[in-house]
């Protein structure tokens, strides 16, 4: 992820299940062996969002933007959209005219049977803002699979 970050001219990157451990230790008098701070890895060209989580959760998504970008003026992330979640985000791009533009990262945490896509599926996307929905959906197909052997994963 650091080569990436040093070297890719994008302006956006879309990242599923993003590096995100313990960046640091905060210490203190009462907690002197200190607290694990989890992040993403960083880098002075880029800025790091992450979904809201609350202490002990981690996330499957995350978004970078080139500081280049000016939050709120280019784009915005869209914290309480009703498909942002743990493991997914939705960013807003604004060009000069106003025009808006969704962008969906999304990773597919696969349950033990079935999928969990039910809410992106049935999803109520608005027709006049262009929106993309891309990530890792961790779908199979039984294409994939040998005849009479376990489906692929």
């Amino acid at each position: 992820m650091h080569a990436l970050l040093q070297s890719d001219d994008s302006h956006i990157l879309l990242i599923q299940e993003p590096w995100h451990y313990t960046v640091a230790t905060l210490r203190s008098n009462t907690k002197p062996k200190g607290t694990p701070q989890k992040g993403l890895p960083s880098n002075n060209r880029w800025t790091a969002h992450l979904p809201r989580l609350r202490p002990n959760e981690t996330t499957k998504v995350a978004i970078y933007t080139k500081k280049t970008l000016i939050e709120g003026e280019n784009f915005r992330i869209l914290h309480q959209h009703p498909l942002a979640n743990r493991n997914s985000m939705v960013l807003d791009i604004i060009d000069d005219n106003n025009t808006t533009l969704h962008l969906v990262n999304v990773y597919h945490q696969v349950p033990d049977w079935g999928h969990d896509l039910h809410a992106l599926l049935s999803a109520n996307i608005d027709d006049l803002i262009p929106t993309a929905i891309l990530g890792d959906f961790n779908t199979h197909s039984l294409r994939w699979s040998l005849p009479n052997k376990p489906e692929s994963s």
